[in-house]
C-alpha cells in the first residue's frame, strides 16, 4: 500500500493544545485543533490566487470557541522551524491579513512560549488574559465580533496596532514580570522605568522601580516598530518590543 498512518499534529502543536485544554478546562470552551480557515472566516470579496489558495487549503493550528455559541474567539498558530523561509513567511502573512480584516485575534507562538517561566507559560497567560479582555470589549460594545471579512485589496496594505495594546499589557501583566524586575534590580542594579526624554546631565527617569537608586534603567516600548503583518504578531495581543538601557544621563544600549 502507498499510504500510512501519521501523527495528526506536530509535537509543538500537541503540547500547545494540551496547555490550552488544561487552561480552558470545563464545558464552556471548545479547543479545536487544525480547523480549516474557510470554516472560521467567510469571505465577502474576490481573493487573489495566492490568497484564495490559502483561504481554501489553509488551516489554523488551533481555534478556541465558546461551546454554547461555537463562535471562534481567537486562533492560535504554533510557529516551529521553517517559518522564516520566504514561502512560509508569505503564507503566514496572508493568514495574518485574513485575521486582521475579520477582527479575529491571532496568537503566533513559538516553542519557547510553551515553556513555563516562574511556573506559568506565555500561552497560559495570553489565552486567559485575552478571553478576559474580549469579554470586556463585548460588554462595552454589546455586540459579537464580526465573522465576515473584507480582505485588503493590496497585500502590502499595512495598519497601525490598536491603541488598546498598552492598556491590555498594563491590565494583564505577565505574572513572571514582577519576579524578573526584582531579580534585575537585586542582581544587576537595573531597574525598570521610562526612557530619557532627551540627552541631559540631569536624571529624567519617570516611574522608576528603584525610586531613583539604581545605576541603570531598562525601558521597554510596546508595541515596537514592526507592523502586525510583518512580524510574529497578533493585532490585539503581542508584537515585538523596542528596549533601551540608560544610565540616567544617556542611552547606552538599544
Amino acid at each position: 500500500a502507498c499510504v500510512r498512518i501519521q501523527p495528526i499534529s506536530t509535537a509543538t502543536e500537541a503540547l500547545g493544545i494540551n496547555i490550552l485544554r488544561r487552561t480552558l478546562s470545563g464545558p464552556s470552551w471548545i479547543v479545536a485543533p487544525r480547523v480549516a480557515i474557510q470554516s472560521v472566516l467567510s469571505k465577502e470579496e474576490r481573493l487573489s490566487d495566492a490568497a484564495f489558495s490559502m483561504y481554501t487549503k489553509g488551516h489554523f493550528d488551533c481555534v478556541v470557541c465558546r461551546s454554547d455559541s461555537r463562535e471562534p474567539l481567537f486562533a492560535v498558530e504554533f510557529d516551529g522551524f521553517g517559518h522564516e523561509r520566504p514561502l512560509q513567511a508569505e503564507r503566514d502573512r496572508l493568514k495574518n491579513l485574513f485575521c486582521m480584516a475579520a477582527g479575529l485575534p491571532l496568537l503566533r507562538l513559538n516553542t519557547a512560549d510553551l515553556i513555563p517561566h516562574d511556573r506559568v507559560s506565555i500561552l497560559e497567560w495570553l489565552s486567559q488574559a485575552l478571553i478576559d479582555w474580549l469579554d470586556r470589549l463585548e460588554d462595552e460594545e454589546d455586540e459579537p465580533l464580526d465573522q465576515g471579512f473584507e480582505p485588503p485589496r493590496d497585500a502590502d496594505d499595512g495598519f497601525e496596532l490598536d491603541d488598546d495594546g498598552p492598556i491590555f499589557e498594563s491590565e494583564h501583566p505577565f505574572p513572571a514580570n514582577a519576579v524578573v524586575v526584582e531579580r534585575l534590580l537585586r542582581q544587576y542594579g537595573i531597574s525598570t522605568g521610562s526612557p530619557l526624554s532627551e540627552p541631559s546631565g540631569l536624571p529624567r527617569i519617570v516611574m522608576d522601580s528603584s525610586s531613583g537608586n539604581s545605576r541603570y534603567v531598562l525601558n521597554i516600548r510596546w508595541p515596537g516598530r514592526r507592523s502586525f503583518e510583518e512580524g510574529p504578531a497578533s493585532e490585539l495581543v503581542v508584537t515585538e518590543l523596542d528596549f533601551t538601557v540608560h544610565d540616567r544621563t544617556r542611552a547606552i544600549h538599544a
